[in-house]
């Protein structure tokens, strides 16, 4: 949970391009942070890491490519009206 919730927010703001390159850079190096600090406090293991990264990949690939926002524009996703 540590580390899935960070990554699918991640590859949502990725995806949906809410903001640009820099802050994304900068949103990526606070996900590492957050791997890091989970790793870094000995609670959990690196399988723990890898199996809740596969866990936002999957989510995300359901959610943005084979689910029900698959076919909705992203301007539409983000409120911008058509």
């Amino acid at each position: 949970i540590h580390v899935s919730q960070p990554l699918f927010i991640m590859l949502a703001v990725s995806h949906l391009r809410l903001y640009s390159a820099r802050k994304l850079v900068v949103l990526w190096v606070l996900l590492g942070l957050v791997v890091f600090s989970v790793l870094a406090m000995k609670q959990h293991y690196v399988w723990d890491v890898v199996t809740g990264a596969l866990l936002a990949l999957l989510v995300s690939q359901l959610v943005f490519y084979a689910g029900p926002l698959r076919d909705i524009p992203v301007t539409r996703l983000m409120g911008v009206p058509s």
